[in-house]
């Protein structure tokens, strides 16, 4: 449960962060196609934001689904130290993802002190 957990709220986070500094949400649970849509529209995201994001896209289907490992229950694929590492990969990208709305809202902030210039 809590891979699933980390994966989700990573994805939570990217997407808030994604509106706000792009306007745009794409329909996925992909946590690097989010970081590729931030990286194409000229945000910097970090190596171990990347990174973090490659393991928890790995949580998502067979921590999701039951069925998507076959005959294997998916209770018995993870154990404490993935679950634990999950939530440090998930604490990782929800930095990056405060990091970046604050960003953005200081510079619409600032713009708007500037009269909107």
């Amino acid at each position: 449960m809590a891979c699933f957990h980390a994966q989700q709220a990573a994805e939570k986070s990217l997407k808030g962060a994604a509106v706000a500094a792009i306007d745009d949400i794409a329909r996925t649970h992909v946590l690097t196609a989010l970081l590729d849509d931030l990286r194409d529209a000229g945000v910097a995201v970090d190596d171990d934001v990347s990174a973090a994001a490659r393991v928890l896209d790995r949580y998502y289907a067979p921590t999701r689904y039951p069925d998507a490992v076959g005959d294997i229950d998916p209770a018995r694929l993870f154990a404490f130290a993935d679950a634990s590492a999950a939530v440090a990969y998930a604490d990782t990208v929800m930095r990056f993802s405060d990091a970046l709305v604050a960003a953005t809202f200081d510079d619409r902030s600032a713009d708007d002190e500037d009269g909107g210039a």
